[in-house]
């Protein structure tokens, strides 16, 4: 998708890295989550195994980070590219990031990382990153 939307756009789009997407998710600060620690807060801002009925819903319906970003935590895993700037193929694993509807809530946490095989039936979703000039 990153290749074909940036031959169609004429701009330069592709999955973040895993040190750009905690950045990112973190709002640059620290803490578990991108509102501090507080898990009593983490319903406002995800979708996770404890709020979701184990049903996807739509994007954008909790809270956005202090930087306007929406379902950084819950809602789906996000692919990320290795930080080797790598991308994975043929089965290599992927990592994802953000944890999901039907994850509990310590795996959604700023750091939370997991391995998944690209060709995994598991949910997922991917954020691209706009490169400017």
């Amino acid at each position: 998708y990153c290749r074909w939307f940036s031959l169609e756009s004429g701009r330069s789009v592709r999955l973040p890295t895993e040190v750009e997407w905690e950045y990112a998710c973190r709002c640059g600060r620290r803490g578990l989550w991108c509102f501090g620690d507080d898990e009593q807060l983490l319903d406002e801002y995800a979708w996770t195994q404890r709020n979701s009925s184990n049903e996807l819903h739509d994007a954008g319906t909790r809270k956005p980070s202090a930087w306007g970003l929406f379902d950084m935590h819950g809602s789906e895993s996000e692919w990320c590219l290795l930080d080797s700037g790598e991308e994975p193929v043929n089965g290599v694993q992927a990592v994802v990031r953000g944890g999901a509807f039907n994850t509990p809530p310590e795996d959604t946490q700023s750091a939370a990382r997991r391995l998944n095989p690209v060709d995994s039936p598991s949910h997922g979703a991917f954020r691209v990153l706009l490169e400017l000039d």
